[in-house]
């Protein structure tokens, strides 16, 4: 192969590869933006923002045991006494437990305090004050 002819293949190899780029990049620009567009509208579902002023009853279970304790860990578990005092109160509150928890958590804070609004996968969750449409109407 002569100089002539690598210097020719080396620049159709380069304007393929040119080619190819410019082919992708707007699909590249396309899926970007598509990405950014899914964050903005999932972002409120799927982030724990929410969540950030929950109580976790009796929730230093599990892998939460380790994090719980340290010391710059917020003061977000409480016990079933507090929870019982805090429960029926001016705002709407929720909690979602296990379903074979629920005769425990009715003796906690009565029967007649909880609305069942779902139970899916043997947990439920539940709220205070009765919702028009909830299980319990």
């Amino acid at each position: 192969m002569s100089d002539t002819q690598r210097r020719l293949l080396c620049l159709a190899v380069v304007l393929i590869a040119g080619v190819a780029f410019l082919a992708a990049a707007p699909l590249a620009v396309l899926f970007l933006c598509a990405a950014c567009l899914a964050l903005v509208l999932f972002g409120p579902y799927t982030s724990a923002r929410p969540l950030a002023g929950a109580l976790l009853v009796n929730g230093r279970t599990n892998s939460l045991m380790s994090t719980s304790r340290a010391p710059d860990a917020p003061n977000v578990f409480i016990d079933g006494a507090r929870w019982k005092s805090l429960w029926p109160g001016d705002q709407r509150d929720y909690i979602v437990a296990n379903q074979p928890e629920q005769s425990r958590v009715e003796r906690l804070v009565g029967a007649d305090h909880l609305t069942t609004l779902a139970i899916r996968s043997g947990k439920m969750l539940l709220t205070d004050p009765p919702i028009s449409g909830s299980q319990n109407e």
